[in-house]
């Protein structure tokens, strides 16, 4: 069975929204940290912002002594400025998941979103997908 979205933590430009703010300030952000659930057990993350000598900043992660540089971008808005995490890949995406000991985007990682392994043309998968629905619903 494939890995879902639900199942992994993601690591999102909304968690890091103050340190983003700051970044974009020029404001330093050091030794910041998350609390999280990976697999069922707590987890802690460090991480800071580094601005690098070819003009670039990066998200400098730091989970089970590992570190991850992760490019950070930019872009422009009518009404401010929005910050993406850019994956190995090159895709700028606001979320990177946790899933082999390292945080990489949805394709890259192989997860599918639940709804992606319900065949909703069947009777049974349509049953199936709109008690997923009542379920979000409810919570």
């Amino acid at each position: 069975m494939k890995t879902l979205v639900t199942d992994s933590f993601a690591l999102t430009t909304r968690l890091l929204k103050d340190a983003l703010q700051k970044a974009r300030n020029k404001e330093p952000v050091n030794g910041e940290y998350l609390n999280f659930i990976n697999n069922g057990k707590p987890s802690v993350l460090f991480y800071s912002i580094e601005d690098s000598f070819d003009g670039n900043t990066y998200l400098v992660i730091d989970f089970n002594a590992e570190l991850q540089k992760i490019p950070l971008f930019n872009r422009e808005l009518t009404f401010g400025t929005r910050t993406y995490l850019t994956c190995g890949c090159g895709k700028k995406t606001n979320a990177l998941y946790l899933k082999l000991g390292y945080f990489a985007c949805r394709t890259c990682q192989g997860l599918n979103y639940r709804s992606n392994t319900i065949d909703a043309r069947s009777d049974h998968g349509m049953m199936l997908y709109l008690q997923l629905q009542r379920l979000k619903v409810v919570e």
